[in-house]
């Protein structure tokens, strides 16, 4: 896995279209489309536990369903530099709603798997374990071939050139769903005439895999992360308004919060213990040596007496609670789900309140 080229190929993505027109593209959908090329489909890898291997492209799609609540609503969030300090800034609007960010999920989500099937996979496809996985090469394979001369047929693909040549300066002036249907017109044209013809109509190109490979993993990710900017661009400001919650509402927040806060300090611990009663276990796992799960276990513990005060904490009413726990719970963002709590605790209503309260 590309760990760290994943983000640099997002932002490959992002900067021009910054370029070009930074004011119709909202920065939060930037940050969430980064994201999700960035991590996607290797959150999926953290619940390791599972049946299924959701850091497919098939399995993602159904992966990013529950997900997408939590994009939508951390989507109601800034970050910013004030009084000398970086602080979690409640906007009071959602700027997402489900539908955009899971389209936004999987628009990242498909790059990712791109990434892979380039620099990781060996030009295979990531889309079901074990029963689809094509690799380019087998791709181009398919289709008949009736074995005509190479020169008769390349110089029909040639012919064809010249036509869609020109014929482009035409398309490329008129309306978006013109050109769309010349685009699918001529997808359909080049793959039915390789399949009955062979490669030697492309020069023995990988046209058909291009083709397939362009589609799902160029075409369809900037289509959907185009819609959602547009969708996001002509929404009305007073339909992204958040509502404030009641003091019932809070009270019954921050217990939710503070139960699973222990609950995960519960499971830290169980963690931490093995690391030093077993780590053979996580030497295999992580193929770390020894001292590393020492490291690990050490590392893990520390997280178990903070989350233990902060879950305490927040019940008790201490001050200092709230950013303990926070800042416990960012340190799980590989799990995703922890970070619900994270920017819980610092929604404008959820604050005031606590604040008010201790």
């Amino acid at each position: 896995m590309p760990f760290f080229g994943h983000f640099v190929i997002a932002m490959c993505i992002i900067i021009p279209i910054y370029y070009f027109n930074k004011e119709k593209f909202n920065y939060k959908i930037a940050v969430i489309f980064v994201l999700n090329n960035w991590i996607g489909p290797d959150t999926a890898q953290a619940y390791f536990f599972l049946p299924i291997d959701f850091h497919y492209l098939i399995p993602y799609l159904f992966w990013a369903l529950p997900m997408a609540f939590f994009y939508s609503y951390i989507s109601r969030f800034s970050i910013k530099f004030e009084n000398h300090k970086f602080q979690i800034i409640d906007d009071k609007q959602k700027v997402l709603n489900w539908r955009n960010a899971y389209l936004l999920m999987i628009s990242g989500g498909i790059l990712h798997t791109v990434s892979d099937t380039i620099f990781r996979s060996n030009l295979k496809f990531k889309f079901i374990e074990n029963i689809f996985e094509p690799r380019l090469p087998e791709i181009q394979n398919y289709g008949m071939g009736f074995g005509l001369d190479f020169g008769a047929v390349h110089l029909l693909g040639y012919l064809f050139l010249i036509f869609i040549s020109f014929l482009i300066f035409f398309f490329f002036n008129r309306n978006l769903k013109d050109m769309i249907l010349f685009y699918t017109s001529y997808i359909i044209i080049v793959l039915v005439s390789i399949l009955l013809l062979g490669d030697d109509l492309a020069g023995e190109e990988f046209d058909i895999g291009v083709i397939f490979f362009a589609l799902i993993f160029i075409f369809i990710p900037l289509f959907l992360l185009f819609y959602v900017a547009n969708s996001v661009f002509k929404q009305d400001p007073e339909s992204l308004k958040t509502k404030i919650l009641s003091e019932k509402q809070i009270k019954r927040g921050l217990l939710l919060v503070s139960i699973f806060t222990l609950l995960i300090s519960g499971v830290l611990l169980i963690w931490g213990i093995f690391c030093f009663t077993s780590p053979e276990i996580f030497e295999e796992f992580f193929k770390i040596n020894e001292n590393g799960v020492i490291f690990l276990g050490i590392f893990v513990l520390i997280l178990t007496i903070c989350a233990l005060y902060g879950g305490i904490g927040l019940l008790l009413k201490q001050k200092s609670a709230r950013i303990m726990t926070a800042l416990m719970m960012s340190f799980l963002l590989v799990f995703i789900y922890p970070l619900f709590a994270v920017f819980y605790l610092y929604q404008d209503d959820v604050k005031s309140f606590y604040e008010k309260n201790i």
